[in-house]
């Protein structure tokens, strides 16, 4: 490729244009020379990692940028609306889940106190059986039959209880390991809904394009309206 080539201006040390500088500079100016400035080896592009609708583009081209200065802005409403819902989703199944967390502390409660019952109950029913024994084994002489019948049957309602009580426990055992397994399918929903909400979140912050290191503008690509 043929190039044209120009002499550079030296400057002669202690000369004014070197005491001054260029403006917004620091240090001595050594040369000036006309020609444009590339990039060294390659260009880096700054380009949008969601798609949207320029809203502003906040440089120009030879601008001079920092790493993390903001390069231009897209339209964010749908993104900001989308983070919202995915925000009141997370709150809401946050909801759901600390409220089966304490029907499941409930639950537990009750089947502990069921077990209190039963070992009650099942105290009582030995207390009943041992004269229910002795009645039965004494001869018509000594106990009427209505008496031995009552016994009996106190002892049979006591049996009764007792197996109902142990039933009730069995029934808030098995609730309690259900409403266990819900609560590890709420852990998995919750940790879906997070992993939304930084989805959402990292999608608003994408609206805006920041610098990706120190440099200098070279070329604009875009301007507001387009997409």
């Amino acid at each position: 490729t043929k190039v044209r080539l120009e002499n550079v201006i030296t400057l002669a040390a202690g000369s004014p244009e070197e005491a001054a500088g260029p403006a917004g500079q620091g240090g001595a100016v050594l040369f000036q020379a006309s020609g444009w400035i590339e990039p060294d080896p390659f260009p880096i592009k700054a380009t949008a990692l969601v798609g949207g609708v320029v809203e502003s583009v906040e440089v120009l081209e030879g601008q001079a940028v920092g790493e993390g200065d903001v390069l231009a802005r897209l339209v964010s409403d749908d993104a900001e609306l989308d983070l919202r819902t995915a925000l009141a989703e997370q709150q809401s199944l946050e909801a759901q889940a600390e409220s089966h967390h304490r029907e499941v502390e409930a639950i537990k409660a009750e089947a502990e106190a069921t077990s209190k019952r039963i070992t009650v109950a099942e105290a009582r029913l030995r207390e009943l059986a041992d004269p229910a024994r002795r009645l039965a084994n004494l001869s018509n002489a000594n106990v009427s039959a209505g008496e031995v019948e009552q016994a009996r049957l106190r002892l049979v309602t006591q049996e009764a209880e007792v197996g109902a009580l142990r039933a009730a426990y069995a029934a808030d055992t098995a609730r309690v390991a259900r409403h266990e397994l819900l609560e590890k399918d709420f852990e998995g929903r919750l940790m879906r809904a997070a992993a939304e909400v930084d989805r959402r979140r990292l999608a608003l912050e994408r609206t805006t394009i920041r610098s990706p290191i120190n440099g200098i503008v070279q070329k604009l690509f875009v301007t507001p309206g387009e997409k």
